[in-house]
């Protein structure tokens, strides 16, 4: 199996698009329609390379473990669920929250998305997917972190840019499509570490 581990911050929607609706007055309307048009290309590359997604974005916390259903009443998350169901896009689960705190410069800080290890548990807990890659907009000089948190994983990041002077630059573009080809061809060493262990306790 062939799964996207898909962020929508940047990715589905972008700080761009907040800007052009909120302070530059472009109707709602539009800004629906390109968040339509990167689901439309996400869509494409699902029938391409025979994906399913599992959803890694801040907003999974609002979706159900279980059902995959939307626990508040979310407009922003219904429009994303009804245009996967549009371009025929099958969401198959959710990453695990994992907190992690972290210490910088005398302050504390508590994030519940330390992505790489999220995904990472989540290939472990599910030894059936092949090939994986990671949609995101991830940035290296986050406040969060010194480094990019999916350092981990990079060889299956495809990385979207979040805000641009360019807005047809932001998100999911039709250029990706290629990129996350190539990140589906990297080998999934969770999948081979289990394999190992297995072997080692004589498991099937």
């Amino acid at each position: 199996m062939n799964v996207i581990f898909l962020d929508f911050e940047g990715v589905l929607d972008t700080y761009g698009d907040m800007v052009l609706e909120l302070y530059c007055g472009v109707p709602k309307e539009v800004i629906r329609k390109r968040v339509e048009r990167r689901i439309a290309i996400l869509g494409d590359i699902c029938r391409e390379y025979d994906c399913k997604v599992v959803i890694e974005a801040a907003a999974k916390s609002n979706i159900d473990d279980e059902t995959l259903e939307i626990i508040e009443p979310s407009e922003r998350l219904e429009f994303y669920f009804s245009m996967f169901k549009k371009y025929g896009i099958e969401v198959i689960g959710k990453t695990p929250d994992v907190e992690i705190k972290e210490t910088r410069e005398s302050s504390t800080l508590i994030h519940s998305m330390n992505k790489q290890i999220e995904i990472m548990l989540y290939l472990y807990r599910h030894p059936e997917i092949d090939y994986f890659c990671v949609i995101d907009d991830d940035d290296e000089a986050s406040i969060y972190h010194r480094k990019s948190d999916l350092e981990k994983v990079k060889n299956h990041l495809v990385r979207t840019l979040d805000f641009q002077d360019n807005p047809d630059e932001e998100g999911l573009l039709e250029r990706h499509k290629e990129l996350v080809g190539r990140a589906l061809q990297e080998e999934n060493k969770v999948k081979k570490l289990i394999k190992r262990r297995n072997r080692l306790y004589g498991k099937n």
